[in-house]
This record gives C-alpha cells, structure tokens and sequence, in this order.
C-alpha cells in the first residue's frame, strides 16, 4: 500500500505514476541515475587510486634516489649468489625494513614489486658478468 502525503490524494498519485509509464520517463530518469551513480563513484575511485599510486610512486623514487640504491642492491646479490646458500626469499634479505615498515599499504606493494624487478635484472645481470648460466 503507498504512503500518501496529506496534500496529495491517493488518485493524483495514481494518475503522476501512469503518466510517468506512458511517458516512460520513470525508466529513463531510473536508468540515468543509476548511470550518474556509478558514472560519479567510477569517477571518484579512478582519482583516489591515481592519487594513491602517484604517492607511492613518490615515496620510493625518494628512498631510490637518496641512495645508491643498484649498486648496493648489486653487491648484495652478488655476495648471496657467490655464498652458494639456498634463499628461499630473498626479498626479505634485500629488503630495508626501516624503510618499508614506514610506508602504507599502496606503497609497500609498490616497493616490493619494484625491487622484485630490479633483483631480477640485477640477478641476470650477474649472470651475464660471470658467464654463469
């Protein structure tokens, strides 16, 4: 049973409604805000991830600048490949713990993957120097 307003009949209400199907401007106007909804929600998403990976993305070109941050990630790889020890992380081992228990949670995933690539090219790159394949 509808709620009826005390200055609207319930037979004005019935006619607003049939006008609105035979118009079929309840649909459209139905449709469009679900657009506009999830149009604005896409929207304020897309610019809180760009905001967040670009401040990731600042933070740890940050720490890689202020240090020499290849060759001494170089010289490590290179005494932990020389020492002939199995690592089964050796992420943890290259990580800087200081650094990385400073840095949110977009950041962190950003530094972990960033220094995952660069072991591999750095671990290839030993390779091709000692002609270890």
């Amino acid at each position: 049973m509808p709620v009826c307003d005390g200055n609207i009949g319930l037979e004005n209400l019935i006619r607003r409604a049939k006008e609105r199907l035979k118009k079929n401007t309840y649909i459209d106007s139905t449709r469009q805000k679900v657009l506009n909804s999830a149009h604005s929600f896409s929207r304020y998403l897309e610019k809180n991830h760009k905001k967040a990976v670009v401040n990731a993305v600042k933070r740890t070109e940050e720490v890689a600048l202020n240090s020499s941050f290849d060759d001494e990630m170089y010289y490590k790889i290179c005494s932990l490949l020389e020492s002939g020890k199995s690592i089964q992380n050796p992420i943890l081992v290259l990580m800087d713990k200081d650094v990385f228990n400073n840095l949110d949670s977009e950041a962190k995933q950003f530094y972990l993957n960033r220094l995952t690539e660069k072991y591999r090219t750095l671990r290839s790159r030993y390779y091709k120097e000692h002609c270890v394949m």
